[in-house]
């Protein structure tokens, strides 16, 4: 968990004529640090709108209880999401992080769930899970829960998930509840899979506590780490043979 002291929520209207967005916002523990990471992002004429404290699920400690505490989540699924939370940095818009589940019982079969994330113009975090497809076979009155919980659906073949957007300043461990809420209820993702994630700097390699590891201890090799939750995870990664026959190119 992010230590958020004397961190604010920076606020700016974006008046750059080539720029995607009319307004930016971003955490930041000063007005100098802010400027710095709108820059970053090439926003160069920008007018200071206001700072205000964190609140509500902009605080990390807040949004983890609240998924510790919700019965479609729990607390056993708090290590993953502390390591979706590290690696979840997305400072410049068009960057992408990616999360894979690997299915305990079949963790190499095609359109296993997947979660997705990137950053728009705004400062806004744009969060998608899929596939869509598999959706549809696992729950028919997926369309109605997932818009209670704020979703919205497929656009078309360009945009072909169900997507959730979250203002600047709402935390990364609230953004990772909401996408396990998702593949928990609705794809029936369990603590006993594996998991795989990728952001900025590539596939993510090290753990957190109540994380492991996980080793086919096989001839092949995996591509990226996978990891699965201390005490829980049950992958049943093929034997050499089954891997050759069903899954190398």
């Amino acid at each position: 968990m992010a230590d958020q002291q004397n961190l604010q929520l920076y606020s700016f209207t974006v008046h750059d004529p080539e720029a995607e967005a009319a307004t930016y916002g971003c955490i930041a523990p000063s007005l100098e640090q802010a400027r710095r990471s709108a820059a970053f992002i090439g926003y160069k004429n920008i007018i200071f709108l206001e700072a205000r404290d964190l609140e509500g699920m902009e605080i990390s400690g807040h949004a983890r209880e609240s998924a510790a505490t919700n019965p479609l989540v729990g607390g056993e699924w708090l290590p993953l999401l502390d390591l979706m939370a590290r690696h979840f940095r997305l400072h410049k818009p068009g960057r992408t992080w990616v999360m894979d589940v690997f299915p305990h019982e079949a963790p190499f079969e095609r359109g296993s769930p997947y979660v997705q994330a990137m950053m728009l113009p705004e400062g806004v975090t744009h969060l998608e899970i899929g596939p869509t497809t598999l959706l549809e076979e696992k729950d028919e009155t997926h369309a109605e829960f997932l818009h209670f919980l704020g979703w919205s659906p497929p656009l078309d073949d360009r945009s072909p998930n169900y997507s959730v957007s979250f203002t600047p300043g709402i935390s990364v461990e609230y953004i990772a509840a909401t996408a396990l809420q998702a593949l928990i209820v609705l794809f029936g993702v369990s603590t006993k899979d594996g998991f795989s994630l990728s952001g900025v700097g590539g596939a993510v390699k090290e753990g957190v506590p109540g994380i492991e590891s996980l080793d086919p201890q096989e001839e092949y090799k995996l591509v990226a780490p996978v990891f699965g939750l201390t005490s829980f995870h049950d992958v049943k990664f093929p034997t050499t043979e089954v891997f050759k026959e069903r899954y190398a190119d």
